[in-house]
């Protein structure tokens, strides 16, 4: 793999003598090769922030088990697999004045190695009009996230700023929405190269149904269209929400 050439290519510098430059080309090659990487990686984990716009409202609560899943980029030629799949255990609950909070995450071990994957991140959605089924205009809501995965020594935080707009049709409830997407890693070489930092911002627009069909039940599925690519995300979860 490319990628392991140019890092074994690092360990000769202290041979050559101690010109930056060199570890400084070896850097920057190796960080342009990574990026697809990255960017596949941060945009999956960021995964899941399509949602209606409503709020649970104070003291709603919500708790879901869904994931997501993303086309590996043409140009990303270290992932040997056509997805990247993220799951992940959210739960929610409402405040006073229009404000979501949630948290999320989940953990599990690489099967035939000493490491495991972790996934942490967390939110807050702002209804700036909130939607209801009376209501002929449709909800809006602002939403800002921050989440990251974490594996070895390979690292990837990703802030999501998003724009959410949806109309309550009673048990049906369509949404669509709009993300810039702030990705930035990590990558621990043990090399003279020493720590690499591989970033990505993107653009990513989407929409998706939530569908109610019994009493605290809820059902989400959505899309998203990243840099001509379409990314899938489904949830499924109980709500608790005082009626009125």
């Amino acid at each position: 793999m490319k990628i392991f050439i140019i890092l074994t290519a690092a360990l000769l510098i202290p041979a050559i003598g101690h010109s930056g430059w060199i570890e400084e080309v070896i850097r920057t090659e190796a960080e342009d090769k990574l990026e697809p990487v990255v960017s596949d990686v941060g945009t999956a984990i960021s995964g899941g922030m399509y949602q209606k716009a409503g709020t649970l409202g104070f003291p709603g609560i919500q708790v879901s088990v869904g994931g997501s899943g993303i086309p590996v980029s043409s140009d990303n030629e270290f992932i040997d697999q056509d997805f990247v799949a993220i799951p992940w255990v959210t739960a929610k609950t409402g405040l006073p004045m229009g404000f979501d909070v949630f948290a999320r995450g989940f953990q599990y071990k690489i099967a035939g190695a000493d490491t495991s994957i972790g996934i942490l991140g967390a939110g807050v959605k702002y209804s700036i009009h909130e939607e209801s089924v009376l209501n002929p205009f449709p909800g809006v809501s602002a939403l800002i996230a921050h989440n990251r995965l974490s594996v070895s020594d390979f690292n990837v935080n990703t802030t999501s700023l998003g724009l959410l707009a949806g109309k309550d049709l009673v048990i049906i409830t369509p949404y669509a929405g709009v993300f810039y997407d702030i990705i930035r890693s990590e990558i621990d070489t043990d090399t003279p190269v020493g720590t690499l930092k591989p970033s990505k911002n993107l653009m990513r627009f989407g929409g998706g149904v939530e569908f109610s069909p019994l009493p605290f039940l809820v059902l989400n599925a959505s899309f998203n269209i990243i840099e001509g690519d379409i990314a899938y995300e489904a949830d499924a979860g109980v709500r608790f929400t005082l009626p009125f």
